[in-house]
């Protein structure tokens, strides 16, 4: 998007920050969203969850946001672009920890998993990446439980802090229920 943030080489894409959900809503990442709950965290909370980051990366990582990486101008270019088109577009909590990192707390690099069952009933799953950060984490489940989905989490601080997110490890899997 034509916005005044540039990054020098890119350091992401749009499975990091945008989730088509159905044919009518995207869920887009907010870094303005996970300040907040980051914010509203403990002392203890919050020292709890940087010593499980720092564990799983193997060095120092803070909740502090990276202002080296504070690209919100961006998110929000993604919703409203997605809105001028007619989208419905809601926000999950996305932050770019500081330290020495280039991780993602991306709750929109996820699988999605949707069916019809042969009774005939639908199911809408997430295979949805979480930190072990219990403010942020039930925040993303409750906004994918909201729209229908059934959330299986995935542990994925180590994969995260390696720059990447489920996504990205695995590759389109396409079945049928059929016979």
């Amino acid at each position: 998007p034509a916005t005044a943030h540039h990054e020098e080489p890119a350091s992401d894409h749009m499975d990091m920050g945008c989730t088509p959900i159905d044919d009518n809503t995207f869920f887009v990442g907010d870094p303005s969203l996970a300040k907040k709950i980051v914010a509203s965290m403990t002392v203890a909370e919050r020292k709890d969850a940087e010593a499980k980051l720092s564990e799983a990366a193997g060095r120092p990582i803070s909740l502090t946001p990276d202002r080296n990486r504070d690209n919100q101008e961006d998110f929000d270019a993604y919703e409203s672009t997605l809105k001028e088109k007619g989208y419905n577009v809601l926000r999950l909590p996305h932050l770019e920890p500081s330290g020495i990192s280039r991780s993602y707390l991306s709750y929109n690099n996820c699988l999605m998993e949707r069916f019809t069952r042969e009774d005939g009933t639908d199911v809408r799953r997430v295979f949805l990446p979480v930190y072990d950060i219990p403010k942020l984490d039930d925040a993303a489940t409750q906004i994918w439980n909201s729209q229908g989905f059934e959330v299986i989490p995935m542990p994925l601080s180590g994969l995260s802090e390696r720059w990447g997110a489920l996504r990205c490890v695995s590759n389109w899997l396409e079945r049928s229920p059929q016979g």
